[in-house]
């Protein structure tokens, strides 16, 4: 085969490869200011919205088919972390608004 086919073998290559990595969502990082210009139903929402793409990530994990992430990783631990400190975020910014439970 001449140098160009393999060139183009290749390329396509690694252009399919980056189809089969397993992409997790990541939540953006979570401010101190967002939290404080929100009420308790706006954090309850947020924080519902993280649950949602923690169980979206343990779906990915599990083999499930899911939606494409807007904003994804491709490590695991990365995405568990992100959500795992908006939780953190948010549970702190629901005591120091004393939301009710």
């Amino acid at each position: 085969m001449s140098k160009s086919v393999w060139i183009i073998v290749a390329t396509a290559s690694v252009f399919l490869s980056g189809c089969s990595v397993t992409r997790y969502p990541v939540l953006p990082a979570w401010s101190g200011d967002t939290a404080q210009a929100m009420d308790c139903a706006a954090l309850r929402q947020e924080q519902e919205a993280a649950r949602h793409t923690e169980r979206q990530i343990a779906a990915i994990a599990a083999g499930a088919r899911v939606e494409r992430p807007q904003l994804y990783s491709t490590a695991r631990p990365d995405a568990d972390r992100a959500v795992q400190a908006r939780l953190a975020g948010i549970e702190a910014a629901l005591k120091l608004k004393n939301c009710p439970a």
